[in-house]
């Protein structure tokens, strides 16, 4: 479907809203066998709607950022729509979201520290290293975020 029409989602999303629920419905396979105390086999055909950045130049123009642009809340519910986002929070986001938390993590915890053992105009030597340790991870985080994250 996606190899003969590139652009469904954009074309659908622009020209006829309606139909991306249908569209959306048929990339899901139900199994007919059903047995009792077991779940109901799914196979979901979500190649194309996940995206293949070797193949996709423009990010904006994926089909799951078409979605994002021009539907509702309502596709966000839709079970192909929620396993696309799954798959892609398990595979990048849940990764990046817990490193960030940890640096964030020891760079509060480097304040704290600063700030508990901090004794007026006394400086010893401990704080100074823990003052430089907090400085230096917390420049290494901005410059992170500006240049790597943002892009």
């Amino acid at each position: 479907l996606f190899d003969n029409h590139p652009d469904l989602i954009s074309e659908l999303s622009t020209k006829c809203p309606e139909l991306i629920l249908t569209v959306l419905d048929g990339l899901m396979w139900h199994s007919k066998e059903k047995f009792e105390g077991r779940m109901v086999q799914v196979n979901y055909y979500i190649a194309d709607l996940y995206g293949d950045p070797d193949l996709v130049t423009d990010v904006w123009s994926s089909p799951l950022a078409v979605l994002v642009r021009d539907t509702d809340n309502e596709t966000f519910k839709h079970p192909v729509v929620r396993k696309v986002l799954q798959l892609k929070w398990e595979k990048f986001g849940l990764h990046i979201f817990l490193v960030n938390e940890i640096v964030f993590a020891v760079i509060l915890t480097l304040f704290m520290m600063t700030h508990v053992f901090h004794h007026g105009a006394y400086c010893d030597m401990y704080h100074t290293v823990l003052e430089i340790c907090l400085v230096t991870l917390s420049f290494l985080m901005v410059m992170y975020h500006t240049f790597i994250m943002v892009g």
